[in-house]
């Protein structure tokens, strides 16, 4: 039989200095952590890492207790613990006999762990006498506990949450961070990040998690290369994204950062959280943050301070720091995505409809018991978030075009702008509606027809001569204007043959439904500099309104990119050409 005896010089002597019997091949190792282990699980992992390496014990001895200062520690209850919950060291089934004089009833009044004693494979004997325990060992039931037995310890055994890791929040964090940089994304070709994690895995509380939460399979290369994420978030290349969090340190400022490198974007980290003690002075110093940095997305996670876990300290630093990111007078169409480690789905939910935030995404915790396929669909609903919040972003450079001309105001736009933040295609109608209503009011209003000859500015000195250069199309069967164009010169006329349909504009009275639009197309290209082609796009999206949107009551086949297009094209030349002192 192989033994392993574990101890502290706090043995009796005699187990350490005498033979135990032909029968017994005894390895003793000592285990006594210095002054400066002030942290006991990374200094047990690493002893009992050495120790285990490269052999097989059929028992393990050990006493209740290492410490040389206060003996009620009972640290031999943790360094138990650990040997059932390491698996790489293959000897989490093995028996363990605790020896010593305490009592048992007193350690389990004494320890959070006491209920250890009483699960299936634990021993314990007051003997101090080596060939009583000789004798005692050989009539111990030294298998193997079995499977059934393991999770009867499991089920028995408690292990306390660390006091460095008071918040569910703290310990989620690490977990998923370390869960999507070394088993869930498949870094293929590129450069994992370099993020250390011996802290996090060497905590027993982590590996308790694991065993009784996850019966987590340990993840294959093969897995990832055939299954795993890819890190890259297409269509984000150039756009700049400001992350809010104060476990940054913890992984995520390294992991997002190479994240968006390869997807080639700018990661903006604030980092000054330890600078900012007060509350009030760290939203303040976020905030100031926040608006130096136009950014297409700001991830955000909630509680960003210690009082957001105390339910009688306000709102939550995270909202205020939401609403001022969407502040009306500030741009309401900056785009925040809730990233945080709350343990309460409805709770985000709420969180999303309160701020106004794009979309949110949990990060994945321990206890809630992912599969390999739900983490990589964890990470994924993360890239598909942030993807949706960079394509939104244009929401908010219309803003800022807006602010400070006299479009800044404006119903039809602001009214367009605040649908498209829907994102829903039973807005889209309602959209193409505000932009026709904008042309109305600029390219419709703005202007007049004098004479038959001239366009002219209402309120200006400019005007241009139209005669015989506005061109229309109409339907042979109903004489409705089918396309409008406009030349530049009388050189162009010979494009617009009357055999293939086209003639020369009407503007009066018993064609003012063609004097109108005639008039627009004009404005648009004469005065407003619009492209013959863009005017078409004018004119398509009149058709559109005139015809499904307004009298088929269906559901337009346009999409979003397409009214993307018709702004930036259009309705921005005019908003410039209105404001000739406004920076595009």
């Amino acid at each position: 039989m192989k033994v392993l005896l574990l101890h502290n010089n706090n043995v009796p002597f005699s187990f350490i200095s005498k033979t135990w019997g032909a029968d017994v091949d005894l390895t003793a190792e000592i285990i006594k952590p210095s002054i400066d282990d002030s942290d006991y699980d990374i200094f047990v992992s690493h002893e009992l890492e050495r120790i285990f390496s490269g052999n097989t014990f059929d028992l393990i001895i050990l006493p209740y207790s290492f410490s040389e200062y206060n003996p009620i520690e009972y640290t031999g209850l943790v360094v138990a613990a650990h040997i059932r919950l390491t698996p790489t060291w293959k000897h989490t089934k093995k028996p363990i006999l605790f020896v010593g004089p305490e009592e048992v009833k007193q350690v389990v009044k004494l320890s959070e762990m006491g209920s250890l004693l009483f699960s299936p494979g634990i021993y314990t004997t007051r003997t101090n006498s080596l060939s009583n325990l000789v004798c005692g060992i050989k009539d111990l039931l030294t298998d193997d506990i079995t499977d059934s037995e393991f999770l009867e310890f499991l089920n028995k055994i408690h292990i306390p949450r660390p006091t460095n890791y008071a918040t569910h929040h703290s310990i989620a964090n690490e977990w998923a961070v370390m869960r999507w940089t070394n088993d869930i994304i498949n870094w293929g070709e590129y450069e994992i990040p370099s993020i250390a994690f011996q802290t996090f895995t060497s905590m027993l509380y982590f590996k308790y998690l694991i065993a009784k939460d996850g019966s987590k399979e340990l993840i294959s290369k093969n897995w990832k290369k055939n299954h795993g994420a890819d890190p890259k978030i297409n269509g984000i290349s150039g756009k700049k994204i400001v992350y809010i969090d104060d476990e940054h340190e913890k992984g995520w400022g390294k992991l997002l950062t190479r994240i968006f490198e390869i997807s080639g974007a700018e990661l903006y980290i604030y980092d000054k959280f330890k600078e900012h003690k007060d509350k009030e002075e760290l939203i303040e110093n976020i905030t100031n943050f926040v608006d130096s940095i136009d950014a297409d997305c700001y991830l955000l996670d909630l509680r960003l301070h210690d009082d957001d876990f105390d339910k009688n300290k306000g709102e939550i630093s995270g909202h205020r720091i939401a609403a001022h990111i969407k502040d009306y007078k500030i741009n309401r169409a900056r785009q925040v995505v809730i990233f945080s480690a709350s343990d309460k789905v409805w709770n985000m939910k709420e969180d999303v409809q309160k701020i106004g935030a794009t979309d949110y995404v949990l990060k994945e915790s321990p206890e809630a018991n992912f599969t390999k396929n739900d983490s990589v669909r964890n990470f994924n609903e993360f890239k598909i978030a942030v993807k949706k919040a960079c394509e939104l972003s244009y929401l908010k450079d219309y803003l800022n075009l807006l602010k400070g001309t006299s479009y800044e105001d404006s119903f039809p736009l602001n009214n367009y702008i605040d649908l498209a933040l829907l994102n829903s295609k039973n807005v889209l109608n309602s959209c193409i509606l505000n932009l026709n209503l904008f042309i109305e009011d600029n390219a419709d209003k703005g202007f007049e027809l004098t004479d038959g000859i001239h366009i002219k500015k209402v309120g200006s000195n400019w005007k241009y001569n139209i005669l015989n250069m506005i061109k229309v199309k109409k339907d042979n069967k109903d004489g409705k204007v089918l396309t409008i164009e406009c030349l530049r010169d009388n050189s162009e006329s010979i494009r617009y043959k009357k055999t293939d349909g086209w003639e020369n504009a009407k503007y009066d009275d018993t064609h003012r439904n063609e004097r109108r639009m005639a008039k627009m197309v004009a404005s648009l290209f004469y005065y407003y500099g619009i492209s013959k082609t863009d005017c078409k796009k004018y004119l398509d999206l009149r058709l559109e309104r005139n015809t499904s949107v307004a009298h088929e009551g269906r559901l337009t086949s346009l999409r979003f990119e397409d009214l993307k297009s018709f702004f930036d094209d259009i309705v921005t030349k005019i908003i410039m050409k209105e404001n000739p002192n406004k920076k595009e």
